[in-house]
């Protein structure tokens, strides 16, 4: 959205950038620290580690189910934070370890 309050619409090809990216639950106890990733379009990558070492908080965190402390995340070099969370969630699709349909 632009200050005038038109609308530009980007059509997204999907990389996505963890640049440096900080996350916790609370401010006193941080989850994730100074991630980097990056996925480009029709990769497919798997977040694999043991219980708690971070894998759906990631997942979560594309999607803005949660917001970051420190850092940016990007997609197709937009900042999510600058997408519609709804607009951000119809594009990406996410498939987790127990799928119920």
């Amino acid at each position: 959205h632009q200050a005038d309050g038109s609308v530009t619409y980007v059509e997204l090809t999907g990389d996505v950038v963890f640049d440096d990216v900080d996350f916790g639950y609370t401010d006193e106890k941080m989850v994730l620290h100074n991630v980097d990733l990056f996925a480009t379009p029709g990769q497919k990558i798997a977040f694999v580690g043991s219980t708690g070492a971070g894998k759906t908080t990631i997942t979560n965190l594309i999607n803005r189910f949660y917001e970051i402390q420190e850092g940016t995340i990007t997609y197709d070099g937009i900042n999510i934070q600058d997408i519609c969370k709804d607009d951000l969630r119809r594009t990406l699709g996410i498939v987790l370890q127990d799928v119920h349909l």
